[in-house]
């Protein structure tokens, strides 16, 4: 559901600017990464055949790219107040998740802060200095 939704935020801000497009594209590609590595450290782990390993890993970028269609054909003529709805719906649902999966881990009496906290500073600079550098 994650990957889908990502998709749909991609696609939705490609409707409204090619720009915003490309910058949510390429955060999603840099996002999803470590999680592709996951999944195939995880199906190796549970010893699946390589040949099912491989379909299955090659149908995880797919949901992005479905859900960016989705997203972009949804909206490439709809007007402000729905995209600008939509887009907030969508940022809502991402957040709500991300905030859920990091508040208690966070909270958690032994927890790491000395990269997590950085890191997770750094990538809303990087998001604001791409979204500058990519805006017209």
């Amino acid at each position: 559901m994650d990957l889908l939704t990502d998709g749909l935020m991609t696609g939705s801000g490609a409707a409204v600017a090619a720009s915003l497009g490309v910058l949510l594209a390429a955060s999603q590609v840099i996002g999803n990464l470590p999680g592709g590595f996951a999944i195939a450290a995880n199906f190796r782990a549970a010893a699946m055949p390589r040949t099912q390993r491989m379909v299955m890993l090659s149908a995880y970028p797919m949901l992005p790219v479905l859900g960016a269609a989705a997203g972009y054909v949804a909206l490439k003529d709809a007007g402000d107040f729905a995209t600008g709805i939509t887009l907030a719906v969508l940022a809502g649902l991402l957040l709500t998740a991300t905030i859920e999966e990091i508040v208690p881990e966070a909270d958690e009496p032994g927890a790491s802060r000395r990269i997590s906290s950085p890191a997770f500073a750094g990538g809303f600079a990087m998001l604001l200095l791409f979204s500058a550098y990519l805006s017209p």
